[in-house]
């Protein structure tokens, strides 16, 4: 009997510490897992600071340096950041979240660095919108968006302004809109184009430039920067997305570094 109640009692104290151990583990992983997450923000501010060094110098290979490069806070511990390859000062879409009647979305096709006396940014002529708006069919099938392209030529010449206004249309069961896709764009005009519902909010909304007709041709956005950076601790990593106007990037938006004392080194 004495050998049983031993048994039992070594027996619950390995269970125990099993499961002391894992929460080690997990504990250890979750703080892992955060100061990746910080270290990712540190990645993001060295990009928004190097946007906005590029955008008063008006030369964006400054920007373009620092994509598809890894920087180390801690090589010792493994910490540091990878500003990846997907990094770019023309994003593939511009996507906008809840935008209300009051609250447009809005996004700009024109060079950053601010050159007017030539224009000719791709063969692409159109550009295509997907929309949706929650609970669509049928309360709000009726729902309309206003488009609206002001633009200008070479030296500001050629100004003017365009509006049209598309209706949702979706179908049963459905909160995508009708998909708007139009030609109505010049290659040698920059624009700045705003997205306004007129009923209620748009969920989301991805503006693309993109030809209207076959061969679908893409092209990125000027002006509208994205980055993408992963933060590694040991055996953790975090990627943190962001996307914004590089014609006005903010820095020191995260305005602190948990790794040291030491002030963040922005311009390696």
């Amino acid at each position: 009997m004495a050998l049983l109640i031993l048994s039992m009692i070594m027996t619950s104290a390995l269970t125990l510490a099993s499961l002391l151990m894992d929460e080690v583990r997990m504990s250890l992983n979750v703080d892992n897992s955060i100061i990746a997450f910080y270290a990712a923000e540190s990645g993001v501010e060295k990009a928004l600071h190097r946007l906005k060094y590029s955008r008063e110098a008006s030369d964006f290979n400054l920007f373009d340096r620092l994509i598809d490069r890894s920087f180390d806070i801690d090589a010792s511990r493994g910490l540091g950041f990878y500003i990846t390859d997907k990094t770019t000062i023309e994003a593939t879409d511009y996507t906008v979240y809840n935008i209300s009647t009051s609250s447009p979305g809005h996004v700009n096709i024109i060079d950053p660095a601010g050159d007017i006396s030539a224009i000719d940014w791709g063969i692409v002529s159109g550009y295509i919108i997907n929309w949706q708006v929650e609970d669509c069919f049928p309360s709000h099938a009726s729902d309309r968006l206003e488009t609206t392209l002001n633009y200008f030529g070479i030296n500001f010449t050629n100004q003017g302004t365009d509006k049209v206004i598309d209706v949702c249309n979706c179908a049963y069961g459905s909160n995508n809109c009708s998909v708007i896709i139009r030609s109505n764009i010049s290659k040698n005009k920059y624009y700045s184009i705003s997205f306004k519902p007129l009923d209620s909010t748009v969920n989301k909304l991805v503006f693309q430039l993109k030809n209207p007709f076959p061969p679908p041709v893409y092209r990125g956005i000027q002006s509208e920067a994205y980055i993408e950076v992963d933060g590694n601790y040991h055996n953790s990593s975090y990627r943190l997305k962001v996307r914004l106007p590089s014609l006005t990037p903010v820095s020191d938006l995260f305005s602190y570094v948990i790794f040291s004392e030491e002030d963040l080194v922005k311009d390696n």
